[in-house]
Order: structure tokens, then C-alpha cells, then sequence
């Protein structure tokens, strides 16, 4: 019933609005009329309103009558009263618009009171059950719970650090011990034997420096790269011999390996792994070197990103890390001295570089500058230093033959080619090359510099045409490669052969665990793996130079050789 009666009360309320337009029309009827038939109308209005003053009385006092014989007055009769005396006296006060819809309002509160509404509201209301007011109950008491005793948790004794015999063991370093390992070391010459991390540190420097030396004698600098006519697939039946086998892995730095490199001596297999805290380790997969044919350097602190003998004077090893600084190990000399280094408090990281000639190198820095450095001044600054890339850099290589020209990669998603001879200050870039993400490595095919290699986040391995060094240099081949090795294993970079331009290998996310050799085509021509010995993502890997050989390397420290 309620809801009745807030139906015919809406509709009360809305009806005006109706009659209001109803008026308007009227009006604008009346505009088009004349003068004399405004006044007849009038007349005529005015006869008619006090008609209805009249029946509105009588309809009023026969309500009130109707209300005065029902049992007993209600609130609704008497707001219905009120309401209609209230427009009474406003009808009479406001203008004729207003007062024609107060008037419909009017007709409606008289309508509903005379249908009953109000009365059958009041008798409905009557017949509802009264709510009867609930107390509340009353909180019960409880008893207070026994508190609960806690027994210490069961620790073992490796926790507690407890040997078994029950003496506590000293307690594990502080970080703020670990951080202070992270400080830049000296710059002056640091003799090798007190950097080296073995037992008998001065007799292993020693037997090493004098087998590095005889096998740099051996070697041809100037001929390592002398180009193999044998096809392709005659060069791989070669490989298809190759395996690793338990004397051929060997952990040469004590975690996540940054960088590899093999000597290119045809005497023995010599490698060596850039570590994550600065470490450089040196292995002979034969025999010939104390302590297993290993051995490890400590000349850095932070990740040995770039490792690379010197092309023009083997017995000379090139390293640049993360904590600024680009180091030479003289083994002759027995010695590692700082080439070149960036202001400690600015912690810009070296990436790696490139050999321009005998005494000069071009350098990659994390604020997207490339340095060119002059080895033979030793004065720790660079010759020429510019912008290369508002964001940071990845690797820098220079062209092969024609060295006024190299290219960069990094962070701006970009390879760029850029030419030496536009002017002392800065060079001039010839073109850019983009990818959709940042690119990790680019470099120059290793006999002509006919081709660009570069690796890019974007899951894509690109082979650029960089026969013609103009203003545009397109893309031959585009090859989906999984690169997403994720935070804690070290990128793909992927690399050429040192004496072939067909042919160059890359690490691979596949299972089983395996190492890719590709052509200059895209194509997958042969697998390396094993499926006992290798278990892991071997992110770097190597071409030996002279000999079917292949290093690769893994996150925990341990360098793989197929042989």
C-alpha cells in the first residue's frame, strides 16, 4: 500500500509539468491573436475562474466532510488540509502560470484524498505488527586463555655454525665487509704473484709467465687472421669430430664469468674468463701449469667485462671492468698497470674495446662516451673523448681494414657506424641501424668488415651489409634467436670466427644445453653439447683462432672446451 501511495504521489508531483506545457501552447497560440480578441478571452477567463473559485469551495467543504465523518482524524488528512490551504493562498499571489499549475497540483491532492488513499494507508498500517524492541545481550565472561609458551625454534648446528665437535665456528663477513672489497684498487703496478689466489702464488706466476711468454713467441701476431680456403661444409666436417669430455671443464674463477678469451697459439689450448669480482682466470686445458694448468688473478673488483690478448704482443693481456679502470698484464714483466681509468666517484663502467693499432684502443664507457686511449703515455686519461649515445654503451669495434670507421651499440636501441676523419673533436655518424630493444654487441665481420653481427634483446641476431659504408646500410638477414637469459646469466654476444666470415657462434636458451654455430645465412649448421657435462646456459663462447677448438663459458665460473 505504501508503495501505492508513493506512485500517486510522484505522479502528483509530475503532473504539473504536463499542465505547464499545456500552457505554454496556450500562450504562444494567444501571440498570433489580435488586440480585441485579447480582451473577449480575457473577459471570458475571468468568468471562468471565479465559476471554478466557486466549485472549489464546494469540493473543499464536501472533503472536510468527508473527513469529519470517519472515525478519527489522521496526520495524513490533516497535511492533505494543509497542503490545500497553503495553495489556496498562493494561488492567489503569483502570477497566472504559476497559478495554473498550482491549481493542477490541487486537483490532484483533492483526487487522491477522495479515492481513499490516505485512509486505506492508515488501516494497512494498523494491520503491520508492532516491532518489539530486543535487548541486548549481555556479554558472557570468559576465562582469560593461558598464554602460550614458545619454545626456541630447533636450529642446526651448520646454522648455528657449530663444527661437531661443538666449538663455534667465527662468524661469516658483514656486508660492509664485502662492500669494502668493491673499492678500486691501487693504480701503480701490482705484481702478479701478490694478486694471484692459488697456493704457492710465486712459483705459479712464474711457471705461467714463462709458458705465456714461449707460446707468444711461437705465434704470428700479424697472421692470425689469414682467411681459410676450405668451404664451409668442409671446415664443419672438421668440427664434427670435436667433444668435451671431465678433463676439459674446469671452474677457473669463483662465480659468474663476464668475458672469454682463447690464446691463439697452436702449441697448447690457453684460455682465459673475465669473473664477476674482478678475477681473471688463466687456463692450460693440457699440461704445462702448476696447480692443474690454472690459474687466477685478482687485478679488478667488479666484472671483467672485455678480455682480449694484444694482436701485435701476445704475452700481453688486455682487461677493462666495471670499476672504471682498463688494465694490461705484462707477464714478461710480471706486473698489471693501469692504462686507462675514469674519476672513482663518477662509477662509470668500461664495456670493452677495440684494438686500432699496436698502441692505441678505443674504449666503451656505460655514459655512452668512447674513449680513445694512447697506451704509451700512461697518464690514465684518454686522447679524445665524446658522446656517442646519450644512453649507455655495449661494445665499440672497429673495422678491419679501413680503421677510420667503427661502430657502436648500446641501450639507445641503435648500432651506429661512425666515421673517424670528420674531425679531431667528434666524430661523424654515417647511419644508425635500430632495433626495437637495447643491443648487447655489433661487430665487424673479422677479414673484409664486410658484414656487421649484432645481438639485441629484441630476440633477433642481425646480419647487416656493410660492403658499401654509406649513409644506408641494410639489414641481409634478421634471425630469431631467444636472447632473454634473464638477470643472472651474462648476455648473448654473438661472435665470428677469427678467420672466417661465414660462419660464427652463438650461446643458445634450447634444451639440452648447447652451443649454436651459425652461417652467414642464419642458418643452424651444427649443435655442440653434451648432455651429462653440460647442464647450463653457456652465454660466451669462443672460436680458437688456428684449430677446431670452442670455449664456452657458464654463470657459476667453469669454462667448457670442445676439442
Amino acid at each position: 500500500m505504501e508503495l501505492v501511495f508513493i506512485g500517486w504521489y510522484t505522479y502528483l508531483h509530475l503532473s504539473p509539468s504536463l499542465s505547464s506545457k499545456n500552457m505554454n501552447k496556450s500562450s504562444r497560440k494567444r501571440s498570433y491573436s489580435s488586440i480585441s480578441e485579447d480582451k473577449n478571452v480575457e473577459t471570458k477567463n475571468n468568468a471562468d475562474v471565479h465559476e471554478q473559485h466557486e466549485n472549489e469551495n464546494y469540493t473543499k467543504t464536501k472533503l472536510k466532510k468527508a473527513i469529519d465523518q470517519e472515525d478519527r482524524p489522521t496526520v495524513e488528512h490533516t497535511s492533505v488540509l494543509n497542503e490545500i490551504n497553503d495553495l489556496d493562498f498562493k494561488i492567489s499571489n503569483i502570477s497566472e502560470y504559476e497559478r495554473k499549475r498550482q491549481e493542477n497540483v490541487r486537483d490532484n491532492v483533492r483526487f487522491m484524498a477522495s479515492i481513499g488513499i490516505f485512509q486505506a494507508k492508515h488501516m494497512f498500517d494498523a494491520t503491520m505488527p508492532v516491532k518489539q524492541k530486543t535487548n541486548p545481550k549481555s556479554k558472557q565472561k570468559t576465562t582469560p586463555k593461558p598464554k602460550r609458551v614458545y619454545t626456541p625454534t630447533r636450529r642446526s648446528a651448520r646454522i648455528q655454525r657449530i663444527d661437531p665437535s661443538g666449538i663455534s665456528l667465527p662468524s661469516l663477513p658483514d656486508v660492509a665487509e664485502q662492500e669494502e672489497k668493491m673499492e678500486r684498487k691501487p693504480l701503480g703496478p701490482l705484481k702478479m704473484s701478490d694478486l694471484v689466489t692459488n697456493e704457492n702464488t710465486e712459483d705459479i706466476a712464474k711457471v705461467f709467465a714463462a709458458d705465456l711468454k714461449s707460446l707468444s713467441d711461437a705465434a704470428e701476431p700479424l697472421k692470425l687472421k689469414t682467411p681459410t680456403s676450405a668451404s664451409l661444409q668442409s671446415f664443419l666436417s672438421g668440427f664434427s669430430r670435436v667433444k668435451v669430455t671431465e678433463n676439459q671443464v674446469r671452474k677457473v674463477v669463483e662465480s659468474r664469468i663476464f668475458s672469454v678469451v682463447m690464446h691463439p697459439s697452436k702449441e697448447k689450448i690457453l684460455v682465459g674468463a673475465g669473473g664477476k669480482w674482478g678475477s681473471i682466470g688463466l687456463w692450460d686445458v693440457g699440461q704445462g701449469l702448476a696447480d692443474g694448468g690454472a690459474v687466477c688473478f685478482n687485478p679488478h673488483t667488479k666484472p671483467v667485462n672485455c678480455l682480449a690478448f694484444n694482436p701485435y704482443n701476445l704475452d700481453q693481456l688486455y682487461s677493462c671492468s666495471y670499476d672504471g679502470t682498463l688494465r694490461c698484464g705484462y707477464f714478461e714483466k710480471g706486473i698489471f698497470e693501469a692504462i686507462y681509468y675514469t674519476p672513482e666517484e663518477d662509477d662509470v663502467l668500461l664495456r670493452n674495446f677495440s684494438f686500432f693499432d699496436a698502441n692505441t684502443l678505443f674504449v666503451s664507457q656505460s655514459d655512452g662516451d668512447v674513449a680513445i686511449v694512447d697506451i704509451r703515455t700512461k697518464s690514465g686519461k684518454p686522447e679524445n673523448l665524446f658522446t656517442a649515445s646519450h644512453k649507455g654503451l655495449r661494445s665499440v669495434d672497429i673495422h678491419p681494414l679501413k680503421k677510420e670507421y667503427f661502430v657502436t651499440a648500446g641501450l639507445d636501441c641503435t648500432v651506429s657506424l661512425w666515421d673517424l676523419r670528420a674531425t679531431k673533436k667528434k666524430p661523424n655518424k654515417i647511419c644508425s641501424m635500430s632495433a626495437s630493444r637495447m643491443v648487447d654487441s655489433a661487430y665487424f665481420s673479422p677479414l673484409t668488415g664486410k658484414y656487421i653481427l649484432s645481438t639485441a634483446q629484441d630476440d633477433r641476431i642481425r646480419i647487416y651489409d656493410s660492403s658499401k659504408l654509406s649513409s644506408s646500410i641494410p639489414c641481409l638477414y634478421s634471425i630469431s634467436h631467444n636472447n632473454q637469459t634473464g638477470r643472472w646469466l651474462t648476455k648473448f654476444r654473438a661472435t665470428w670466427h677469427p678467420c672466417r666470415e661465414d660462419l660464427f657462434i652463438s650461446g643458445s636458451m634450447n634444451r639440452p644445453r648447447q652451443v649454436e654455430l651459425i652461417n652467414d645465412e642464419g642458418r643452424c649448421m651444427m649443435v655442440l653439447h653434451h648432455p651429462e657435462l653440460i647442464n647450463s646456459v653457456q652465454s660466451l663462447n669462443e672460436f680458437h683462432p688456428t684449430i677446431n677448438a670452442v670455449v664456452g663459458a657458464n654463470a657459476s665460473g667453469k669454462l667448457h672446451v670442445f676439442k
